[in-house]
């Protein structure tokens, strides 16, 4: 027997198509009855994945101007990083960009604070401080 909405066979005493779950009416139907639908090459694309669409054209270099005039400013600069570089329907070339500089970001503050505490300990032994011996 065969479904009446798209064609495919149901097993005999089924009361639903595995295929497409029409509720089947019980009499049996041949192959000749119901055509199957026709087969299209297309890969349908799941709802939920559109907002994921990711643009991998590369920028302009108007668009690297206007990015880096963004980045000048103070605070939303951090915002923008986080935003651009884990969003994601932005430019994957914005991405990737915002992703480098915030890992060169990381790396440059524990530098600057590792190359503070040296200077701090040079000044601080130049100046006498730490540990004092006295004298007699």
């Amino acid at each position: 027997m065969f479904c009446e909405h798209c064609g495919t066979n149901i097993p005999e005493g089924a009361k639903f198509c595995p295929s497409c779950g029409a509720s089947s009416t019980g009499a049996p139907h041949t192959a000749q009855a119901v055509t199957p639908p026709p087969v299209t090459n297309t890969v349908p694309q799941a709802p939920y994945m559109a907002p994921y669409v990711q643009d991998t054209s590369p920028m302009t270099v108007g668009q690297y101007i206007v990015t880096f005039l963004l980045l000048c400013i103070p605070l939303a600069n951090l915002v923008l990083l986080f935003v651009w570089g884990f969003g994601h329907s932005l430019n994957l070339n914005k991405r990737n960009l915002a992703r480098a500089i915030l890992v060169f970001a990381a790396i440059s503050v524990i530098l600057w604070i590792i190359l503070g505490g040296v200077i701090a300990g040079m000044m601080s032994s130049m100046m006498g401080g730490g540990y004092y011996y006295g004298s007699y």
